[in-house]
């Protein structure tokens, strides 16, 4: 079985902060660093790791995208897309720069991953890409909706 890897990040202390900030994640099911660390000095490791500027979404979609062709091959995989936003109503201060969100109101992003899922059984393989938006112009206009 793969240990799991957040990515290398071109350094194998930030690939260790890397794989026990995800382990903590599969275990505390929450994306809270506070709530994810065990210590003061464990969320401090965490929010360097995060701010640094080596650590890199797409290194953590490329180590993910890597893992899942590992788990994926000689099955009949199906790629799934959605399209989900999150919202911060209550943390406007803590996202300076984020964009409005789906609501127009308050700040958040938009995700879109796709994950591999067994053709055969409906068992997720795992994350195969993904793109988080930030809409920092303003909302979308509705030239394109239907009526």
């Amino acid at each position: 079985m793969d240990e799991a890897t957040l990515g290398q990040f071109g350094d194998k202390r930030r690939a260790a902060v890397g794989a026990a900030l995800l382990n903590a994640v599969q275990n505390k099911r929450t994306l809270c660093v506070h709530r994810l660390a065990e210590s003061r000095n464990q969320t401090l490791q965490f929010n360097n790791f995060l701010a640094n500027p080596s650590v890199s979404s797409h290194e953590m979609l490329v180590t993910a995208g890597r893992t899942t062709n590992r788990h994926a091959a000689g099955r009949h995989v199906l790629a799934v897309m959605d399209t989900t936003d999150v919202l911060f109503p209550t943390q406007e201060a803590n996202k300076r720069g984020f964009g409005p969100g789906s609501d127009g109101v308050h700040p958040g992003l938009f995700l879109h991953p796709v994950l591999a899922v067994d053709a055969a059984n409906g068992g997720i393989i795992g994350l195969v890409d993904g793109i988080v938006l930030n809409r920092d112009k303003g909302p979308v206009s509705q030239a394109h909706c239907l009526t």
